[in-house]
Parts: structure tokens; C-alpha cells; sequence
């Protein structure tokens, strides 16, 4: 069980010790590897604003050893601060997050990125650093992550409370996350984007559809629009594994009225309902959530005369590795939210991210769905 930030506990002298000599540098503590003796330690020490740094432990000195900075050229910058909250959600739910504000400015009224985690199972939103998080805050945006139900490492009823809550409590949850900054004045309900990945990226594709309303644009990477053909899509090897997780929290196609109902919750048959913007990043060799999730939906809005902008990158699968496309989608996602929220837009970037993005554009009006 893992609550706001991970905590360790000594069991042991030696561990104390250890301990002790982490506080004095401070950040969540993950052990990496010890010897057999336990007598040395390589330590990783996670704090939201600055990228983590990896530490030697010998017991013998008691002092940590500064062995690996990534980044080190970050040094002189300033990071947004991550905050923990907690609220409950209307269904009683005890639920918990992070809100990341900008930097020098006063928190009334900005606008807001809610970011989704993807998963939900084996992920969560850590108390660490996060360069999209980082980035967002630089350009003028309060940042909400939220912990909904479903979310790994809060125990085993918290995870199976989001069974059949596809596109429903768990959509919920996000938006009782919002209610709580908006009720203290944070934030402008008027100029509130969603955004997410994999899960992430459904539930901001259920954002755009199902509560068209509360958001004024979507940022959707590798989002699923289609709960049915998303596992009609899966792999033969995967099937063995479905009975034991899919099934029993999302639905089981074969059954009529499992079937019926995924559909009911799945953000392509509620195109109609959607008024707002969308960005979608999508990898052309994703076996996860194939390139048919992010075509249909696409072509949906499109014939509804809703603003789409999809990117395609043809090198890529479920994520993003290589470096220039990262900084392609940093460079459209700053100019779609500085469109659609007023954040701050960098003046220019390298040659090489614009022809990257002129290179992942697709025409959605040639877009072919079989």
C-alpha cells in the first residue's frame, strides 16, 4: 500500500542507519540493489522537482555518495512544487492525487490540465518527477493527477472497485477531482483541458464525449474508442490471461450483455455528443490499442465538423521512445493548449520537430476504416 508518498520503516540497526542518512538529503526513498552484507547500498532518492538522483550508501561512513545525475543540466531551473490532496468522491470513496501549480503565479482562476494515468492496473500517479507535468506548469497550467479507483497500490478493494467502472465511476472520479480545486477557487471551469495515455487516453476520449460540457479540449495518446474491437484486437497470446482481468473488470464481448454494455461506454458511439477540440497521438505499430481505435474516432468527429488534429507516428508503438518524436508532441501539445486554454507557447523550435510534426499529420478526411 502506497498513500501519497511511498514511506520506509526500519526493521533493523543497519536499515536506521541508512535511513537516518537519507533524511538528511531528503525525497522517497527506493533501494535499488545491496550487497549480501548489506554493508552498501545504491539508493535512488525521488522529489517531484528535480529529476532523481542516485545515491552510493556505505555503512561503514554513514554518507550517502552521489553516484548518477541524470540531467544534470537542469540544476539551475526551477521546478513547480507537487502537492498531495484527498477528497472523497460522491459514491463515498475516500480518493487521493496531486495538483502541480505554475510557478509565480497566484493560484486563483488558472487554467487546468487534468492528466490521466494510464493503466489502470499496474499504475498510479507518484509523488516524483514528471516532465510533462513540468512542462505543463511552465506554460501557465495547474496540473491535476487523480488516483481513481482501480489505481495500483491501494490496496486490493480500492482496485476492484473499478470493476464494470469503465466510462462511469471512474470517469467520476476525475471529475470530482476538479470539483475539489474549483470549489477552492484554484482553478476556471471554463478553461479545463483533459489528457491521458492508454487509459488515460480513454478516459479522455469519455471526457470529450460523455461530459462534453466540463472540458474545453482533449489530449488523447493511444486512447481506446472502442471497448468491444479493442479486445476482439488483443493477441491469441493474450487470451489465456483475459477470463482473470479484462473480463471481469471491463467485460467479456461474447456475452450478449457484456457486449451491449461495453458499447454503452465506449467514446465512439457517444461521438455525437462531443463539442470540443481534440489532439490525438497515436503509434502506427501499437499492439495494445491498435491504429483502428484512434482512425474510428477520428473520422467520427471529423464528420461531425468537430476540430481534430491527429498525429501518426509511424516508428512507434504503445509510447513514445524516440527523442524527436517526444519533442514533436511537446511542440503540439503546447500550440493546441495555448489555442484552447491561452497558455504560454514557446516562440519557436529546431527545424528537425517541425519536419518530425509535418511528418506525422494525417489528413483525416483520407482516413479508411474497415
Amino acid at each position: 500500500y502506497i498513500g501519497d508518498t511511498a514511506r520506509m520503516y526500519a526493521k533493523t540497526p543497519d536499515m536506521k542507519a541508512l535511513l537516518q542518512a537519507v533524511q538528511k538529503v531528503g525525497g522517497v526513498v527506493e533501494l535499488e540493489r545491496g550487497t549480501n552484507d548489506r554493508s552498501r547500498w545504491v539508493v535512488t532518492l525521488h522529489t517531484p522537482t528535480k529529476p532523481a538522483v542516485t545515491y552510493l550508501y556505505s555503512r561503514q561512513s554513514g554518507r550517502l555518495e552521489k553516484f548518477y545525475e541524470p540531467r544534470p543540466w537542469l540544476a539551475p531551473y526551477r521546478f513547480a512544487e507537487m502537492k498531495p490532496i484527498s477528497y472523497v468522491a460522491r459514491d463515498g470513496l475516500p480518493l487521493s492525487g496531486y495538483v502541480t501549480l505554475p510557478p509565480g503565479r497566484t493560484p486563483r482562476a488558472l487554467p487546468l490540465v487534468l492528466l490521466v494515468h494510464g493503466g489502470p492496473w499496474g499504475d498510479r500517479d507518484k509523488w516524483e518527477f514528471q516532465s510533462d507535468v513540468q512542462l505543463l506548469a511552465n506554460r501557465g497550467y495547474a496540473v491535476l493527477q487523480v488516483n481513481y479507483r482501480g489505481t495500483t497500490g491501494l490496496g486490493k478493494r480500492f482496485a476492484r472497485a473499478a470493476k464494470k467502472e469503465f466510462g462511469r465511476a471512474m470517469h467520476t472520479d476525475l471529475l470530482d477531482g476538479v470539483a475539489y480545486l474549483a470549489h477552492r477557487g484554484f482553478i476556471d471551469t471554463t478553461r479545463v483541458a483533459i489528457m491521458g495515455g492508454s487509459y488515460g487516453g480513454y478516459a479522455t476520449l469519455v471526457g470529450l464525449t460523455f461530459t462534453p460540457d466540463k472540458f474545453a479540449c482533449a489530449v488523447d495518446y493511444a486512447g481506446t474508442s472502442n471497448l468491444v474491437t479493442l479486445l476482439e484486437s488483443f493477441p491469441p497470446s493474450w487470451r489465456p490471461f483475459l477470463p482473470r482481468s479484462w473480463y471481469p473488470f471491463v467485460g467479456d464481448p461474447r456475452n450478449p450483455a457484456d457486449r451491449a454494455d461495453m458499447l454503452a461506454r465506449s467514446p465512439l458511439l457517444r461521438a455525437d455528443s462531443a463539442r470540443s477540440p481534440l489532439l490525438i497521438f497515436q503509434g502506427a505499430n501499437d499492439p495494445r490499442v491498435t491504429k483502428r481505435q484512434a482512425d474510428q474516432i477520428a473520422l467520427a468527429l471529423n464528420r461531425r465538423h468537430i476540430p481534430v488534429t491527429y498525429l501518426l507516428a509511424s516508428n512507434e508503438g504503445h509510447g513514445f521512445g524516440e527523442s524527436e518524436t517526444a519533442l514533436a508532441v511537446n511542440r503540439a501539445t503546447e500550440q493546441f493548449l495555448g489555442k484552447c486554454l491561452g497558455g504560454r507557447v514557446q516562440p519557436s523550435v529546431a527545424p528537425n520537430v517541425i519536419a518530425a510534426l509535418n511528418a506525422m499529420l494525417v489528413r483525416v478526411d483520407t482516413i479508411r476504416v474497415k
